[in-house]
């Protein structure tokens, strides 16, 4: 500062300088985060959004695999006649 002609401060003014770089820098810093923090929901929405539905469909075939191949085998035993004698043919509702 004293090479372009200004004094030296006294100690109030290095205090007021002080201040103000180390605010600044402190919003600087809060505005890093806050641009960071969006481009990080950002980037963690854009592949939520894709892996939730893949894990979604992975769910859901499994389940309707379940279903399928536990009607099947119904479906076998009760047309090979291999259903027991003591079980009913209709639930108790249809009798």
């Amino acid at each position: 500062a004293m090479t372009y002609g200004q004094s030296p401060l006294n100690n109030a003014g290095l205090k007021l300088q002080t201040y103000l770089v180390t605010s600044g820098s402190v919003e600087v810093t809060e505005t890093t985060f806050s641009l960071i923090m969006k481009f990080i929901l950002r980037l963690l929405g854009e592949s939520l959004s894709v892996l939730v539905p893949a894990i979604g469909a992975v769910i859901g075939f499994a389940v309707n695999y379940a279903f399928a191949q536990a009607t099947g085998q119904m479906a076998l035993r009760w047309y090979s006649g291999k259903f027991s004698e003591t079980s009913p043919k209709y639930p108790p509702a249809f009798n």
